[in-house]
């Protein structure tokens, strides 16, 4: 092995390590085109066969697009895997069709067609891994392409070395570097001449921006391109970590029978910072739509505006998606799923309570239970909102577990005092697409329990008290 390789072999090596690309054993899928950077790629991985005990398999796509040429690599690769006897798996389609049928650009079906080939083999093999070429030319570009197109700081992190089951092994070369390895190592490779057309922004970046970057500017371009992309990527993970714990904190999802709404607390949205503020919607809305593509900052800025708006102010976004403000939260969700009612859920409606049985509520995902528990004044009265104790003596009627009904009325104080149950919902700012949702416990009109949120002053525990009715809201992880 020469010297030039032996140093590019053992960069690589440190790489992969230092990002815990694989184990040793491994079963790794690579995605070979038949270019320079693939093929520095399969020979740099088969050095490292024996030593950390890896099975490789090689996928190789034709697009369909070069026609004789593009086939003339397909066989090109088959003959290369043949001669280190390396198992290796092709496909051919026809990208162009594909793109129209799903209405993407060329690039984007190529690339889909190509990683949904990799998932194919590596289900098939049983690996555990996805190795591609990407270089550090590669993420330079990106992130160039990305500022000019207008990104935000995900879009200057470049390619990352690992993501999920993907690995970038020779990320860390250029390609100055990738053109060496096969040089000295006089490995074969074929030219892709689509790489050389200036049709697409990419090659012109490609081709143009950074050479002439490079020669005129500074020749370390690259590098410190990929320096910024790197501290981008820790400054998004810690504020990505960060945004997440206050997602938990601000923001509930409420699923119903086809899609889901999400609740944001906006007033302890708005005292985070802007850029945390953007992360927390920009994950409501991955959540919700399951995808970012047309979603822009205008629209995140609009949703943010839309926290110091008034009772009922919307805003409508790409998909078919509304925002809207409703007391203290802003509601995401699909217009033509807006506001489902209870029995559209084909939830709980109306049961007649039995002690001793438990009842599973579709609306909130909980199970309440109701028990009978004989009372002695030196027992401890529950203070949480999911345990609630009622002397049982003092219940006259048939206890009915149910959604409200106009009429309903709960009492706010122990003398006196009972208030219609939508003025206390009103009053509690309990948003409205979430009332038909919260299961209440009554005899009649009277309600004993708005569950979770309020309970009557009418039937509390006292000196006198026999025996206890306990209601409890739990999940089913929780009992």
């Amino acid at each position: 092995m020469n010297r030039i390789n032996e140093r590019l072999l053992l960069k690589v090596e440190k790489y992969m390590l230092d990002n815990y690309m694989f184990q040793e054993g491994d079963k790794i899928v690579l995605g070979v085109s038949g270019g320079a950077d693939s093929m520095s790629l399969l020979d740099i991985m088969l050095n490292f066969l024996e030593k950390y005990k890896l099975s490789l398999y090689v996928v190789h796509v034709n697009h369909g697009i070069r026609g004789l040429e593009a086939d003339e690599d397909e066989q090109f690769v088959k003959d290369e895997c043949d001669k280190y006897k390396v198992p290796c798996y092709t496909f051919k389609y026809d990208v162009e069709e594909y793109a129209r049928d799903n209405k993407i650009s060329s690039e984007e079906a190529g690339r889909e067609l190509r990683y949904l080939s990799f998932r194919q083999i590596k289900d098939k093999v049983g690996a555990s891994k996805i190795a591609v070429a990407h270089t550090s030319n590669d993420s330079a570009e990106t992130i160039l392409f990305n500022i000019i197109r207008g990104t935000g700081l995900t879009g200057i992190k470049g390619i990352m070395p690992v993501n999920g089951d993907i690995i970038r092994p020779i990320l860390c070369m250029t390609c100055s570097e990738v053109y060496e390895y096969v040089e000295q190592g006089n490995l074969s490779y074929r030219t892709d001449i689509t790489n050389f057309e200036e049709e697409y922004t990419r090659n012109k970046i490609r081709l143009n921006v950074l050479p002439y970057m490079e020669k005129n500017i500074n020749s370390k371009v690259i590098e410190h391109i990929i320096n910024l992309g790197e501290l981008v990527r820790y400054t998004e993970d810690f504020m990505d970590r960060y945004a997440e714990n206050i997602y938990s904190r601000v923001v509930l999802k409420k699923a119903f029978a086809e899609s889901d709404e999400y609740l944001i607390d906006a007033n302890l949205l708005k005292v985070e910072d802007p850029i945390i503020q953007q992360k927390v919607i920009r994950k409501v809305l991955y959540e919700l739509i399951g995808r970012l593509k047309d979603i822009t900052k205008v629209h995140i800025d609009s949703i943010i505006q839309l926290t110091d708006s008034q009772v009922g102010k919307k805003i409508e976004l790409p998909y078919g998606v509304v925002c809207e403000k409703n007391y203290d939260y802003l509601s995401l969700y699909f217009s033509a799923c807006k506001y489902k009612s209870f029995d559209d859920m084909g939830d709980l409606l109306y049961e007649e309570v039995q002690i001793g049985k438990e009842y599973y509520i579709d609306s909130i995902r909980k199970f309440i239970s109701f028990e009978l528990i004989n009372y002695t004044p030196d027992m401890e009265i529950p203070k949480n909102d999911y345990t609630k104790w009622f002397d049982y003596d003092r219940i006259d009627g048939n206890l009915v577990l149910r959604t409200r009904k106009i009429g309903d009325v709960i009492k706010t104080r122990e003398v006196g005092g009972t208030k219609k149950l939508k003025d206390l919902m009103i009053d509690m700012k309990i948003y409205r697409g979430m009332r038909d949702g919260i299961p209440v416990v009554a005899v009649d009109s009277n309600v004993l329990w708005l569950v979770g949120y309020r309970s009557s002053e009418g039937y509390k525990v006292s000196e006198t008290t026999n025996r206890v009715l306990q209601m409890r809201v739990y999940s089913a992880r929780d009992n």
